[in-house]
């Protein structure tokens, strides 16, 4: 072939053009999934998160109200009205809720007369899901903060509150 053959044959570099363009236009297809697949998976972790809160919050609210129960009902039926009641009440949470470390927080309501209203707030780690709760008890609950997981709910005879505590009933 001569110079001016080669000059004008077109045909290797629409093959190379055609390949090029065909692997851009696959790259820019397989990305846009990605991107769209990120998204739909952090809005999938955070309605988890959220579901793993409602029940792990209301667990927690549950846990005070049996032991305010117990601590009234302790009182009532002791013979000494003098003696305090030893009450825990375990609450099996989970230390991870959509594979993300989160805190429990509790908030009493500490003088005045009963009813007492408490506010429960769990959030996680980098606060992308929260859940509030409310519980109210004849018992005043001590302000608390623990990390998620198996907790207790203890009676405090020194200041008469119910408190919070991170472990398992021994």
């Amino acid at each position: 072939m001569t110079r001016e053959e080669l000059a004008t044959d077109d045909r290797a570099v629409s093959t190379v053009v055609g390949y090029v363009l065909g692997l851009i236009i696959a790259s820019l297809l397989i990305s846009g999934l990605f991107v769209a697949g990120g998204d739909l998976l952090t809005e999938q972790q955070t309605a988890a998160a959220t579901t793993g809160f409602e029940v792990a919050g209301e667990r927690v609210a549950t846990g005070y109200a049996d032991a305010d129960r117990l601590v009234e009902t302790a009182d009532a039926s002791a013979s000494d009205p003098g003696t305090a009641p030893a009450v825990s009440v375990a609450v099996p949470i989970r230390s991870r809720i959509a594979g993300d470390g989160y805190t429990v927080r509790v908030t009493g309501t500490g003088g005045g007369d009963p009813p007492y209203t408490a506010t429960i707030h769990l959030e996680n780690t980098d606060g992308s899901a929260t859940y509030t709760t409310r519980v109210v008890t004849h018992t005043p609950i001590r302000d608390a903060s623990v990390a998620g997981g198996p907790i207790v709910i203890r009676y405090d005879d020194g200041d008469g509150t119910l408190t919070l505590e991170r472990g398992r009933i021994a």
